[in-house]
């Protein structure tokens, strides 16, 4: 259902009494020069290779600069019109060819956590609306731990908030799942014990919050980072076929990438004997991923840029 067509039923009957019935030919010419701007109230990043990103721009073209980027996946981007393409006119008149070249002119503007601009469209699928907005917590909705008890700030704070206490009860069943996880290694017992350490390392750390500016989205980026770890590195959802990295021009000096789709992407990174667990941050280009102790690997075509260790970069291509 259109835009126009939502907002016209929206009005009440006596609106569209005689006095306005002149402005319907108008409002209709409006809706059809504008029907490229109608579609989903909200699109998904499709059509990108996992490790890939769509950029967001400051205008509707490649010409304009980047202004932000789209990890493969990403959901929930509001629909703010799109411009360019074929009218259905149009395309029902044309050859294949034609269509495919009039999908590749369509620009659309999405606005995705605070950050407005302009994507290609024909790497847009419908999508589903984000999470509802901070809302009270209804009965029986509530986060895993006692609020009754809750004396911390960010604690008092998870307890007031519908989508915090669900990303808290999210939390859990990954959390429990690495758990069951490590059920199966023969160490069970000491790896358990080493992922309860963290888990409450993390705890800390998101309670550490109260410092932010911005308490709930430094609250909410906490939860979203760790799921996204836990998924990694205990590989809780199916991954990507590895993608393999030869470094510094030496092929004995290999990176197996396996990419996540978790809700923040996130790759696990195997070299050697060493893996490491990154997750997607914002970037000028490319797809970034931060570990822990200040590696990072950004992803820029078939290239990706490595720190690793700490103080120590070298570049990586895709092997063929």
């Amino acid at each position: 259902m259109s835009r126009l067509t939502r907002w016209l039923r929206r009005l009440p009957g006596h609106v569209l009494m005689r006095p306005f019935l002149g402005l319907i030919p108008a409002l209709l010419a409006v809706a059809t020069a504008r029907a490229d701007a109608d579609g989903p109230d909200y699109y998904r990043v499709s059509g990108i290779a996992v490790g890939g990103s769509l950029a967001i721009r400051s205008g509707p073209g490649v010409e304009h600069s980047r202004i932000g980027e789209l990890p493969a996946g990403t959901d929930g981007l509001r629909n703010l019109g799109c411009q360019g393409g074929l009218t259905f006119a149009e395309w029902e008149k044309a050859t294949p060819a034609e269509r495919e070249a009039g999908r590749k002119r369509r620009w659309c503007r999405i606005e995705s956590r605070g950050v407005t601009g302009w994507v290609a469209g024909w790497f847009l699928t419908e999508g589903e609306a984000p999470a509802s907005p901070a809302g009270p917590v209804g009965a029986g909705q509530g986060p895993t731990f006692d609020c009754a008890r809750a004396t911390h700030d960010v604690e008092r704070l998870i307890c007031g908030d519908a989508e915090l206490a669900a990303l808290d009860r999210r939390m859990d069943s990954t959390y429990r799942a690495a758990v069951a996880v490590l059920a199966k290694v023969a160490d069970k017992t000491a790896a358990q014990r080493s992922l309860r350490a963290t888990q409450a390392g993390w705890v800390g750390g998101r309670n550490d919050c109260w410092k932010a500016t911005d308490k709930r989205q430094c609250t909410k980026d906490s939860y979203l980072r760790r799921e996204a770890e836990l998924v990694a590195k205990y590989m809780l959802m199916p991954g990507s076929k590895p993608v393999f990295y030869v470094c510094a021009g030496n092929p004995a000096n290999e990176i197996a990438a396996t990419f996540f789709k978790s809700e923040l992407p996130s790759v696990r990174l195997e070299r050697g004997d060493t893996v490491k667990v990154g997750v997607a941050t914002p970037a000028a280009s490319g797809t970034r991923y931060d570990a822990d102790f200040g590696v990072s690997f950004w992803i820029k075509g078939d290239e990706v840029a490595v720190e690793w260790p700490q103080g120590n970069t070298f570049t990586c291509v895709v092997r063929k």
